[in-house]
């Protein structure tokens, strides 16, 4: 259960009570013999009569009638150990003033000065050093902790262990250095993969915007967002442009610098930052190898050329995301059914220049799409994708297998005669009519069979008279590079600056 920020005063309570001062056991932690060690100490009512801030990770006591003493039975000399409260029931007494002259020592609680508990410590005065527990001559405690390094490690420093200023509410130390910027707030970006990750190209990073905006930590805009390779600000654009504002948005962000599989070098770590009223990072688009979202007409249009689109009769027809209705300024691309048998229709893009077939093996491309579509001719039409080497060598383009689809993969198989005069069978999708089935995004991955290629989005129907209400829409068009394998993307824990 989340506790919020507040002060806690606890009072004395009878010693009836379950929560009386007391002490159940005692446990050394380190070596007894040596100039420091730590008593751990389980009991009860350890914070009564303390004001105690429940608010900063492990408590910080802000004022205190409880007191610790260690004594030595057969000297007067009497030590001042620190001690941690941990809670009601747990104590760490940090002993650092020693070595101790050996004998017996008892652990004492005082509360307001006076003596309130007692109990045996250890004993020091044989070679068979009881642990802490109660004197009693028929329990073989068995021996302390040899003097070595405790598991191996290196010995403690003088210092009070986490007896630094009282942690924070956040989480340990993430490894990613100064906060970078003005910003609020960050959370580092965790890539599970078993491969490196080249520079140059881009992650598909989430992020929980709508819950950012909801806790007022992030604008609803969406400028706040940043990525960071270190201390470098890296170019991002949104994997969905209507996503701001929801828990479904993703930045596309490309990395500057190599990231290995076993991570990234100390200081040159991911993160995600948020949380600055005053920033202003548009998406940068050019993260991206492609993007199309036929809010204008495409240009150039040239069928032949390979810089250019060949539309094919497809052309901005208003049927917008989100809205779903026609007669928007905004629009999509579509093409309706002419009637032919066959008929054929292809939107073609330039080609890509920087999709590659010798692209580095721990390189990929991933494309993303929305279709929406009506087919009153079902089963007799399909909308299928495909890649060419130019934007009017229709018959000669390539599928992508199937496997490459990652989201909505093809649903239909259609074939048809091809404008060679061949039959052709091609993979793709069918939206059942009457009424429109309205936007669905498809995505796949893959590594082109050709060298720069032109992608295609081609509506097929072999239906004898075809119904010109049957139709295809296509909206926000892209491509990225990606690592080769995907890796997989996590945030870790906020951390508040």
């Amino acid at each position: 259960m989340f506790l919020p920020a507040a002060l806690v005063t606890l009072t004395a309570c009878p010693s009836t009570s379950p929560d009386a001062l007391r002490i159940d056991t005692l446990e050394v932690d380190g070596d007894a013999r040596a100039a420091e060690f730590d008593l751990l100490v389980t009991g009860g009512g350890f914070i009564r009569a303390i004001a105690y801030d429940l608010s900063a990770g492990e408590g910080q006591v802000l004022s205190n009638d409880l007191s610790v003493q260690l004594r030595g039975e057969q000297s007067a000399v009497t030590l001042e150990p620190e001690f941690n409260v941990l809670g009601p029931t747990n104590m760490r007494v940090f002993v650092k003033n020693g070595p101790l002259i050996p004998q017996v020592y008892t652990l004492v609680l005082l509360l307001d000065g006076e003596d309130v508990v007692e109990k045996v410590a250890f004993d020091l005065s044989s070679d068979d050093p009881r642990d802490g527990g109660p004197k009693d001559p028929n329990r073989d405690a068995g021996p302390i902790p040899d003097a070595g390094d405790r598991d191996g490690g290196t010995p403690r420093d003088g210092g009070f262990r986490d007896g630094g200023p009282p942690r924070d509410a956040g989480p340990p130390d993430s490894g990613l250095g100064d906060f970078q910027g003005m910003y609020g707030y960050r959370r580092a970006v965790r890539l599970n993969t078993t491969g490196d990750i080249p520079a140059g190209v881009t992650l598909r990073i989430p992020v929980p915007h709508g819950t950012l905006v909801t806790e007022g930590k992030s604008l609803d805009t969406a400028r706040d967002l940043a990525v960071y390779q270190g201390t470098d600000r890296l170019a991002h654009a949104y994997d969905d442009r209507l996503a701001p504002n929801t828990d479904g948005l993703y930045l596309i962000a490309r990395v500057q610098r190599d990231i290995p599989a076993a991570g990234a070098p100390e200081g040159d770590a991911l993160a995600l930052y948020y949380g600055d009223t005053m920033a202003d990072n548009p998406p940068d688009n050019s993260v991206f190898e492609f993007l199309e979202d036929f809010d204008n007409n495409v240009s150039p249009v040239d069928s032949g050329d390979d810089d250019a689109w060949d539309t094919n009769d497809w052309s901005r027809c208003g049927l917008q995301r989100p809205v779903e209705a026609f007669g928007n300024t905004d629009g999509n691309y579509c093409i309706s059914d002419g009637g032919a048998v066959p008929f054929r229709r292809t939107l073609a893009t330039p080609r890509i220049r920087t999709v590659l077939v010798g692209a580095p093996a721990n390189v990929s491309y991933e494309t993303s799409f929305y279709i929406t579509a009506q087919f009153l001719d079902s089963p007799n039409d399909i909308i299928y994708f495909s890649h060419s080497l130019d934007n009017d060598d229709l018959a000669a383009s390539l599928l992508f297998p199937s496997a490459s689809y990652v989201e909505f993969p093809p649903n239909h198989t259609l074939t048809f005669e091809e404008n060679n005069g061949s039959d052709r069978t091609v993979e793709g999708w069918n939206f059942p009519g009457p009424g429109f089935t309205y936007y669905q995004r498809v995505r796949l991955r893959f590594r082109p069979q050709i060298d720069q290629p032109s992608l295609h989005f081609r509506f097929v129907s072999v239906q004898s008279g075809g119904s010109p209400e049957s139709g295809v829409g296509l909206d926000d068009w892209w491509v990225r590079s990606t690592p080769e394998p995907a890796p997989t993307i996590t945030l870790g824990p906020e951390e508040t600056r």
